[in-house]
């Protein structure tokens, strides 16, 4: 979360005069594969297909329980006497499932790379 998110929470947005932002495109950590190309490919270009597979989150049947938190509430027992209770409370949400996909990607080699560039 950067300095902005944090702002934005506490003060509803880009609100008063301030430019709207784009909606940012979540994006996962860079993957790094090493790809074995023959010293022709490295001379003359050319590319390779690449198979990645992901997981990917699907629909699943029935609900889940979310967004738990606890909230306290207080209860008279007696004259001056109160009594201080917890209860758990979730939301009940649509439940999900993980799986896997994939896909071929072409990496195409610039004419003239070295081993170990990027």
């Amino acid at each position: 979360m950067n300095i902005q998110d944090i702002f934005s929470s506490f003060f509803g947005g880009g609100g008063g005069g301030m430019e709207e932002e784009e909606q940012q495109i979540l994006k996962g950590d860079e993957v790094i594969v090493e790809l074995d190309a023959s010293l022709e490919d490295l001379y003359m270009g050319g590319s390779l297909k690449v198979w990645r597979e992901k997981n990917v989150i699907k629909p699943a049947p029935g609900k889940r329980r979310c967004n738990c938190r606890n909230e306290v509430y207080h209860r008279q027992i007696g004259p001056g006497m109160y009594q201080q209770m917890t209860e758990q409370v979730c939301d009940q949400c649509p439940n999900v499932k993980f799986v896997r996909e994939g896909e071929f990607l072409t990496v195409d080699i610039e004419k003239g790379m070295k081993d170990g560039q990027v």
